[in-house]
């Protein structure tokens, strides 16, 4: 029953995020909304969702929920070189897998700054990533975790819906932005 119970409401959440997607063509407000959404209905209890900017190989415009503001204020703007080196970045934005990390210790020798520095500043210890990915391209990266909870397979698979939901709306708002652009 509960489990039931936990998926009409995970359903519920992804229903109203593609609402969400459908009214905004504004990037920023788009990412803002569908993390609060997760993080409210989902029970993540933070989320980052990290953009990929493939011609010139780095990751960027990082945005992040459930952590104090001046943390997710400091990455905000950073920007980091993707290369194909093995590491964690490149997995997701290179190769495009989505990844459960049971401990962030077993990966942090693949791991930058970028990710581990705010991962230890709010004590995340498991976590889950996938790539927002289209037909064409990989836009960036979603990553969420449960708190104190380790994160499970059906975690992995939730968000692996949700980024493939995400990935649309975003490639829509850029599309819509490019063609703005040209008017």
């Amino acid at each position: 029953d509960e489990a039931i119970t936990k998926q009409v409401k995970q359903l519920a959440a992804l229903n109203q995020a593609g609402a969400a997607i459908i009214s905004t063509l504004d990037i920023d407000k788009l990412i803002t909304t569908m993390l609060h959404l997760l993080v409210e209905h989902v029970g993540f209890v933070r989320m980052r969702l990290v953009l990929y900017d493939r011609d010139r190989g780095v990751a960027f415009g990082s945005r992040m929920v459930g952590v104090p503001l001046e943390i997710e204020r400091a990455w905000r703007d950073v920007e980091v070189p993707v290369r194909d080196d093995g590491g964690y970045l490149a997995a997701l934005l290179i190769h495009g897998r989505a990844m459960l990390i049971p401990d962030v210790e077993l990966i942090r020798d693949r791991m930058t700054d970028f990710n581990l520095v705010p991962i230890r500043q709010v004590g995340i210890t498991s976590f889950i990533s996938a790539p927002l990915k289209t037909q064409q391209h990989i836009l960036g990266y979603i990553a969420a975790d449960r708190g104190g909870q380790a994160c499970t397979q059906d975690d992995l698979s939730l968000l692996v819906t949700v980024a493939s939901q995400l990935a649309v709306a975003l490639d829509n708002a850029q599309a819509y932005r490019h063609l703005e652009q040209l008017a």
